[in-house]
This record gives structure tokens, sequence and C-alpha cells, in this order.
């Protein structure tokens, strides 16, 4: 009588668990990869600090915890969303695929900053300079050598010359 208890309340509790990954959120595997590469990215920005000697300070710390709230604030929104608006198909099927889309992009971010955080640990190693740096350099789309921003950068230093 108490397996049969147990067996019904533990069926009905992996039933919910199923139904919970599958229609509200993300795929599980995305939201294990943030996990993972959150994780990466804590532990290059440690040892990064480390071997910069820069110091280890609890902000950076808290940012990490801040960045994780965000990360799965963004998720959970999206998730509220597709709730609200569950009669409408097309909607839904919009939110769907705005559920891994912004999963992909937290990714995106996290494996950019992972990156970065290897090349600054050592700019000259041949590691860094033939694997890590042009990778980085994709995934950052180049931005960094942008005209554009660029020209930005150099509009808002006039600003704040300027105001002083």
């Amino acid at each position: 009588m108490i397996l049969a208890k147990i067996t019904g309340k533990l069926l009905c509790t992996v039933f919910f668990l199923d139904i919970t990954f599958k229609i509200l959120l993300p795929k599980f595997s995305l939201l294990v990869w943030v996990l993972i590469l959150m994780v990466a990215d804590l532990v290059t920005g440690i040892l990064k600090a480390k071997l910069t000697k820069q110091q280890i300070t609890s902000e950076k710390a808290r940012r990490t915890i801040i960045k994780f709230l965000q990360y799965f604030g963004c998720l959970g929104l999206v998730v509220v969303m597709i709730n609200q608006n569950h009669d409408n198909a097309t909607f839904v099927e919009v939110m769907n695929w705005a559920k891994d889309g912004v999963t992909i992009l937290i990714l995106y971010i996290e494996l950019l900053s992972v990156f970065e955080n290897l090349y600054e640990m050592d700019k000259t190693s041949r590691m860094a300079v033939y694997f890590i740096r042009p990778i980085y350099w994709l995934l950052s789309l180049a931005v960094r050598s942008n005209p554009a921003k660029k020209a930005e950068e150099a509009s808002t230093d006039k600003r704040k010359e300027d105001q002083l």
C-alpha cells in the first residue's frame, strides 16, 4: 500500500517535471550549457585576475550572481508571456522560438566572455595568437575595430572633456 502511494506520487512528479521542461522552459540541454558556460566564465575570470595580478573583489562575484538572475529573469519573462497568451497559437509558436533564441543569445554572451578571459590571460602564447584570438575576433564580430564604434567613443570622450 505504501509502495503504491509512493509510486503514484513519483509518477505525478515525473509527469509534472516532464511537462514543465517540454512546454515552459527552453530545451534542457541549452540550460545546462548556460550553466556550464557561466561556471567557465567565473573560473576563467578568476584565473585571469590571478595571472594578471588583479584583485578579486566581492563586487566581481556579485556581478556573476546578478548576471545569473538577469539571464533567468529574461527566460522567466518569456515563459510568463507564453502562459498569458496561450490561446493564440501563432504567438505561442513565436515565443517558443524566442525561448530558445534568448537562451542561445545568453550562450553567445558567455562564450564570448570566456574567450575574452582566455585571451587576456596570455596574449603572446601560440595558443592565444593562432586559436583564441581568431575565435574571439570572429565571435565579437570585430566590433572592437569597428570605425563607427571608434567614432562614437571619440565623440563620448569629447563630450566628457567639454563637461569638465
